[in-house]
C-alpha cells in the first residue's frame, strides 16, 4: 500500500504572510513503497549538507580579530565586519558590525532535518518483518542517531547547560518526535527531558545498528558512532559510569601523530582518511573563517604579497598552549606569510601559490599535498580522540584516578615527543584532562559547550570570562579600540551564553516561548 510521507518544519523564518511557527516542509506526498525509498530520503534530506556551526569558533575563547595593517582595504567585505555579532556577543549574534542582521542562524535547518527524520521513523515501522529488516534497521538506526545529534546541538546552542543537580529546571528547546502538523504555540522542554530523550534515541540506534550491515565508509552511521556520541552525552549529564561504559564499546584507534606525522608536511588532518574518524558529515568551514593573513594584490604590473586581511586568527592564550614538543602544533596550525599570525589548518584548503604559509615548528613553507580522503566538517565529526578524552575525564570525575591516568597516558604518547607528567591529585588531574581536551578539540565546536558545562559541573566547577578585543572601522587604518568581556556562565549571565531563538518563532509562540536577556553578561570597555 502506498504511504504518505509528510514532513513538518519547526520554522524559524516562516512565511511573512502568516508568521506561523509551524509550517509543512512539503505539501506534496512522497510515496514510500519500499525501504529503499526511505533510505533515499535519509541520504537526501537528513545529513548535514554543508559546513554547519562554524560560528562556534567565534563565540568561544579560540579566535581573535586580526589586527589589520595600513594597506587600504574595503573593511565592509571583511569577515570581522560580517561576523561581528558573534565575536562580540550581540543581542542578535547573526548580525554585522553595524548590527544589521546577517544570514547564519541554523534553527530552521535543524528542525527541517528533524521533521524528515520523524517522518521516516513513523513510516518505516510497517516494513518490519517484510524481508528487509537488516536494511530497515540501518535506516531506522541512522534516523535515531541523527535525531539525537540534531537535538544535542540544538539544546547546547539554544538552551541552558545540563545541570546534574537541577536537570528539570533548565530551559531547553521544543522537543518533538511526532511529524503531525500542529497549530500549537510550542514551549521549551526542560534540559533534563531533552537529554533523556537524546540518550534514549542513541541507545535504540546502537541496538538497531547491531543487526544492520556494517557500513563501509565512516560517512555512514555505525554502532561505534552511536556509542561514541553516547559517551559525550553521558559525560555532559555527569553519568560518568555510563560515559566510561559507552567509550569502552567503541572500536577505534588513535592516530599516533607524534610518531607518524611528518612535521611541516602540510597534511590535512580532518579528512576521511584520518584513522580516528568514526563518523563524519558535512563540509569544512574553517577556511571560511580563517582564510589566513596573507593576500595578494597587483603592484606595478605584478602580484606581490599583501599583509592585510579582515578576518580571524588563533587566540593568543590558545596559541601559547602549544610548542614544538606537541605534534599537534604542526598538524593543526600554520603561520601566515609576513605577519606571522597563527591560523587553524586542521583542514588545509588549497592555497593560492601567491599566499605562502609556514609551519609553526620548522618555519619552512607549507606545501599542500594530496589529501588522504575527503575534507570533513570540523564541528560535525566524531573522532576516537574525543572518545578517549571523554573516558579519561569521566574516570577522573568519578574518582578513578588510576584509570584516568592510564587512559590519558596512552593518549599523550600519541601527541607528544616527550609526554608531560600526569598530576596525581583528583582536581589537578581533572584540570589536566580538560586542558588536553581544549588543545585536542580546538576549532571543532566543543569549546563553547565545554565552558558552559564546566560552570555547572558538580565535581569540579570551573568558570571563565572571555575577552575579545575589537577594532575601529575605517578604510585605511584599523586599530584596536577596546574589548568585549563575556562574564562567566551563571544564573545571572547565562542568557549571554545561549543563542536566541529566531524572533519569528518567539513572536508566534509568545508567551509560551521567550528568549533570555543576552545583555546582562556582556561588558564593553573602550581603551
Amino acid at each position: 500500500m502506498k504511504k504518505y510521507l509528510f514532513c513538518m518544519l519547526l520554522a524559524g523564518a516562516c512565511a511573512a504572510s502568516c508568521g506561523k511557527f509551524l509550517e509543512e516542509y512539503s505539501q506534496n506526498a512522497a510515496y514510500v513503497e519500499s525501504v529503499n525509498d526511505l533510505e533515499e530520503l535519509l541520504y537526501g534530506s537528513c545529513f548535514l549538507p554543508g559546513e554547519g556551526m562554524s560560528y562556534l569558533h567565534l563565540v568561544a575563547d579560540e579566535s581573535r580579530e586580526l589586527v589589520i595593517y595600513s594597506d587600504p582595504i574595503t573593511t565592509q567585505t571583511g569577515l570581522y565586519f560580517s561576523k561581528a555579532g558573534l565575536h562580540r556577543w550581540m543581542q542578535n549574534p547573526f548580525s554585522n558590525y553595524s548590527e544589521t542582521s546577517a544570514a547564519g542562524d541554523e534553527w530552521d535547518a535543524f528542525y527541517k532535518r528533524i521533521s524528515v527524520l520523524n517522518s521516516i521513523l513513523l513510516n518505516g515501522e510497517p516494513f518490519w518483518g517484510k524481508g528487509q529488516d537488516a536494511q530497515l534497521a540501518y535506516v531506522m538506526g541512522s534516523c535515531r542517531f541523527l535525531r539525537a545529534w540534531n537535538y544535542l546541538m540544538l539544546v547546547n546552542i539554544y538552551g541552558e547547560a545540563y545541570d546534574k543537580n537541577n536537570p528539570s529546571r533548565g530551559i531547553g528547546i521544543p522537543y518533538k518526535t511526532d511529524p503531525t502538523i500542529e497549530e500549537t504555540k510550542f514551549s521549551r522542554d526542560n534540559v533534563g527531558h531533552v537529554y533523556d530523550k537524546i540518550a534514549e534515541d542513541l541507545r535504540e540506534a546502537a541496538r538497531l545498528m547491531e543487526i544492520a550491515p556494517d557500513p563501509v565508509f565512516n560517512t555512514k552511521v555505525s554502532v561505534d558512532a552511536c556509542h561514541a556520541l553516547l559517551s559525550r552525552v553521558y559525560l555532559y549529564m555527569e553519568q560518568y559510569d555510563q560515559a566510561v561504559a559507552s567509550a569502552n564499546r567503541v572500536n577505534g584507534r588513535l592516530w599516533n601523530i607524534a610518531g607518524e606525522y611528518l612535521t611541516g608536511k602540510g597534511e590535512s588532518f580532518l579528512v576521511t582518511g584520518n584513522p580516528e574518524i568514526i563518523f563524519a558529515q558535512g563540509t569544512p568551514g574553517l577556511a571560511g573563517l580563517f582564510p589566513g593573513t596573507g593576500g595578494s594584490r597587483m603592484v606595478s604590473g605584478s602580484y606581490v604579497v599583501s599583509i592585510t586581511s579582515a578576518a580571524y586568527v588563533t587566540d593568543r592564550d590558545l596559541e601559547a598552549l602549544f610548542d614544538s614538543n606537541d605534534a599537534r602544533y604542526s598538524a593543526f596550525f600554520a603561520r601566515s606569510y609576513g605577519v606571522s599570525q597563527l591560523v587553524c589548518r586542521k583542514y588545509r584548503a588549497a592555497l593560492s601559490p601567491l599566499i605562502v604559509e609556514t609551519d609553526p615548528v620548522t618555519g619552512n613553507d607549507v606545501v599542500i599535498g594530496p589529501m588522504n580522503g575527503e575534507p570533513l566538517s570540523e564541528t560535525s565529526s566524531l573522532r576516537y580522540a574525543e572518545v578517549t578524552l571523554n573516558k579519561a575525564e569521566a574516570q577522573a570525575c568519578m574518582g578513578d584516578e588510576t584509570g584516568a591516568a592510564t587512559t590519558i597516558a596512552a593518549f599523550l604518547s600519541t601527541r607528544y615527543a616527550l609526554p608531560p607528567a600526569i598530576p596525581a591529585g583528583k582536581e589537578e588531574l581533572i584540570r589536566f584532562i580538560r586542558l588536553e581536551r581544549q588543545k585536542e578539540l580546538c576549532f571543532e565546536g566543543h569549546r563553547w559547550f565545554d565552558l558552559r558545562r564546566y560552570a555547572v559541573n558538580s565535581v569540579l566547577p570551573q568558570t571563565k570570562e572571555i575577552v575579545h578585543e575589537y577594532h575601529d572601522l575605517q578604510n585605511t587604518v584599523v586599530s584596536i579600540r577596546g574589548k568585549f568581556t563575556l562574564l562567566p556562565y551563571n544564573e545571572t549571565n547565562k542568557g549571554s551564553w545561549i543563542f536566541p531563538i529566531p524572533e519569528t518563532v518567539v513572536d508566534y509562540c509568545f508567551p509560551n516561548l521567550v528568549n533570555l536577556d543576552r545583555a546582562a553578561g556582556v561588558v564593553k570597555t573602550d581603551y
